[in-house]
């Protein structure tokens, strides 16, 4: 059977901070093989955020599924990644479909159910930035630390709650991410992302807002900490046995935003 895909490339790729607009997959793949920072690790956690399980250690497996998640497709060879086919070349061509480097059996793989985040947790060399019950401050407020409630990407969310301050008695999430050379700070972009719809003064729009936003040091090392208003429970353990939910609930979500 056939699946028909329908793509727009408006995003950006934060492997490459750039945007996909107007960019093939084959251009994508090999910019990305292009990118030292680009490394196996890095692509686990990047895959990670999507909620995807890497299929393998391998690099190259590991960018054609980073690929694919995005395009739909993944150029299968080193020919592929060629410079573009003249519109001539392109009508000349016998029209094929492409094979991904992600075979059937692997791409199963990474649509199981995402694993918890302290199983993912426990698997990382790194300590987690901090413990359930310890209590920090940032911006003149106190934030209890509550359970783990995601990790990966190079990022931890911890439930908890404002003890002092402003926002005393809400309850909050606190995403972490380490400071450090060769890291994308999703966290400081997602920083000035909502300072900048804040300042738009809709009343009508639906989103997070940041509570308090710093940095955090000790032993374990030094992270850049955004603290955001809990908007309601988690979408991933409302869904169904992969997190996903079913077309009606993800219209209701829609109309409810």
């Amino acid at each position: 059977h056939t699946h028909t895909h329908t793509h727009t490339h408006s995003s950006r790729c934060i492997m490459l901070d750039r945007s996909l607009e107007g960019m093939s997959p084959a251009k994508h793949l090999r910019l990305l093989k292009a990118t030292p920072t680009v490394t196996a690790k890095t692509l686990k956690n990047v895959l990670a955020g999507r909620l995807l399980a890497p299929v393998s250690d391998s690099k190259e497996h590991l960018l054609a599924q980073y690929v694919t998640a995005i395009h739909g497709t993944c150029p299968a060879n080193d020919m592929d990644l060629d410079t573009e086919s003249s519109p001539a070349e392109v009508e000349a061509k016998p029209k094929t479909v492409k094979r991904s480097v992600v075979t059937e059996q692997t791409a199963s793989k990474a649509c199981k159910k995402p694993k918890t985040a302290v199983a993912a947790a426990s698997k990382s060399k790194e300590p987690l930035p901090l413990t359930e019950g310890e209590v920090i401050e940032l911006d003149r407020q106190k934030f209890k630390v509550g359970a783990l409630a995601a990790y990966g990407a190079m990022a931890s969310l911890f439930l908890g709650k404002c003890l002092e301050g402003k926002h005393a008695g809400k309850q909050v999430m606190l995403k972490l991410q380490p400071r450090g050379r060769k890291t994308i700070y999703q966290i400081t972009t997602e920083h000035h992302v909502l300072t900048k719809l804040k300042q738009q003064n809709n009343t009508k729009l639906l989103m997070q807002e940041a509570f308090a936003y710093g940095t955090h040091k000790d032993h374990r090392g030094e992270s850049y900490v955004l603290v955001t208003g809990l908007l309601g429970a988690d979408l991933l353990k409302l869904g169904g046995a992969e997190g996903t939910h079913s077309t009606k609930n993800v219209l209701v979500l829609a109309h409810q935003a």
